[in-house]
């Protein structure tokens, strides 16, 4: 049984709702460290029922300018593939990408998840947030995401996967591989909590 540094998950009910929505592609593979942006990297990943794209949309909380983060970008391509066709999958039994993104420097909120196919979407609950803070020149580790849907339910969760993610991040991305990480797996917290007294991935 595999253990892992981190892990936080909670367990929504299914609701139905239909959306669409378009992901951010990640950066390029020759990309530079630069004065204006930071880059944090994560994994996505997702089991359970087949045939759903998962989506992570993030905000900026000054700002208000957000985007979404999809399972699958414009090419549809995967990091991580299921081992087998079982359907629906264990948690174990997973597809996945490592999402690699910069922001200008600021605090962010990981607002909603959710889940879509063709006739339903699932969604987190709305006072649910995971909160981190991009600094420019820095590149900051967030940990995994993982999404699990059954016939009841839509889970979620967030671990350290690092031992897996910053050497594949390294391998992808050749002129960051010498940079400095920082290790900051970001919690799932409830938005009244940060309100009162913010606590994010620093």
């Amino acid at each position: 049984m595999k253990k892992y540094r981190a892990s936080t998950y909670v367990i929504l009910t299914l609701l139905f709702l239909t959306s669409c929505s378009i992901s951010r592609s990640n950066i390029a593979k020759n990309y530079s460290i630069n004065d204006k942006n930071g880059v944090i990297f994560f994994s996505l990943t997702a089991s359970g029922r087949c045939n759903f794209n998962y989506f992570i949309d993030i905000r900026n909380i000054n700002t208000k300018e957000s985007q979404s983060i999809g399972l699958t970008d414009s090419s549809g391509s995967l990091d991580w593939k299921k081992h087998s066709k079982e359907c629906p999958s264990g948690k174990d039994n997973y597809d996945g990408r490592l999402i690699a993104i910069d922001l200008p420097e600021g605090v962010y909120d990981i607002y909603d998840l959710s889940g879509i196919n063709l006739r339903m979407q699932t969604t987190s609950e709305k006072d649910i947030v995971m909160r981190f803070q991009v600094k420019k020149n820095e590149i900051k580790y967030l940990g995994n995401v993982h999404f699990h849907i059954n016939k009841k339910s839509f889970t979620y969760g967030v671990k350290d996967s690092r031992d897996r993610d910053v050497l594949f991040f390294k391998r992808k991305y050749k002129n960051l591989r010498n940079k400095d990480i920082k290790i900051s797996i970001i919690r799932i917290q409830n938005r009244k909590h940060i309100n009162n007294g913010p606590a994010m991935a620093a």
